[in-house]
């Protein structure tokens, strides 16, 4: 394998692994610049575990683990734990790098995240991220009152960045943090595997970069997968940045122009849950993907939905 390659693959890794903690979305603002990033991993923390709120006598815990891959190349391994009611939820993620990028990084990413169900819509109480790695560690807090974030801490601070575009008092109003934008309501009475299993719009902010992630529908076709077999409703995605980013950065540039990102979202059998199965992200050079590796879904006695 060429030296040339073997680094991309590393610092992919390592990359999408910073990206997770920081913003759907986005990590510090030197990661935009460096030529060691691959800004396209973005807002993949986005895609990973979509669900329909259950009804209060089957609040439920969902696992699902997920295997990350630039070109081909296992770099590494997301779980996300869900703990969903009729009312309330609580969420965990953990990821970390594997394989070959751990020559590169040991970096990993914790996140946590709470909050309440309302008229079928998520509201976000709490986000927690905790990014480690062999170059640099950061903690992130946001707290949420209906929908619009009140205490932001972020340790060790970003420096200033005049090139960033700033963030305002509007950017916090009326969005939701990564981890629980990854829990999606579903219309009441529409198919899961159809247009209502994507068409949405998620207003991210993590306490430093707002962006928008809009999912469109584009078909229903059949899947055949380790972690699933079956029909899957395919979508397009759409990166939009609108604060706390820097316009100029290259990667940046890229993913907002970049037209052929999908995801691949498939029911969960003989429950009310739809989750991803496959996320694709065409990359300046090869690709990137998330697949689900498998799942499992359990009552949750005495859950937040009681």
């Amino acid at each position: 394998m060429r030296v040339q390659e073997r680094n991309s693959q590393q610092t992919t890794a390592a990359s999408l692994l910073a990206f997770l903690s920081m913003r759907c979305v986005a990590v510090q603002p030197r990661l935009f610049t460096s030529p060691r990033s691959l800004a396209s991993f973005a807002f993949l923390a986005g895609f990973i575990a979509i669900t329909v709120l259950p009804s209060d006598s089957d609040a439920a815990i969902i696992r699902a683990r997920y295997l990350m891959k630039y070109v081909g190349i296992e770099v590494g391994e997301l779980v996300i734990i869900n703990n969903i009611g009729s009312s309330s939820y609580e969420a965990r993620l953990h990821a970390q790098v594997m394989g070959i990028a751990t020559v590169a990084t040991s970096r990993s990413v914790n996140m946590k995240a709470s909050g309440t169900i309302r008229k079928g819509s998520v509201v976000p109480s709490t986000f927690f991220s905790d990014q480690t790695g062999s170059d640099q560690s950061r903690t992130t807090r946001v707290s949420l009152t209906d929908g619009n974030a009140k205490v932001i801490e972020i340790d060790p601070p970003f420096e200033d960045n005049a090139e960033r575009v700033p963030l305002t008092e509007e950017h916090k109003r009326n969005v939701i943090d990564p981890l629980s934008a990854l829990i999606m309501t579903m219309p009441p009475g529409e198919r899961l595997v159809g247009p209502s299993a994507c068409n949405r719009t998620l207003r991210v902010f993590n306490g430093l970069f707002r962006a928008d992630v809009e999912l469109a529908y584009v078909r229903t076709e059949p899947f055949n997968a380790k972690g699933y077999s079956g029909p899957v409703a395919v979508c397009s995605a759409r990166y939009a940045p609108l604060a706390g980013y820097d316009p100029n950065a290259m990667m940046t540039k890229f993913m907002m122009a970049n037209r052929a990102m999908e995801i691949r979202v498939a029911p969960i059998e003989d429950s009310m849950l739809v989750m991803p199965v496959l996320v694709t992200i065409p990359m300046p050079v090869g690709a990137a993907s998330v697949e689900l590796l498998d799942y499992s879904v359990e009552p949750a006695p005495g859950g937040p939905g009681k």
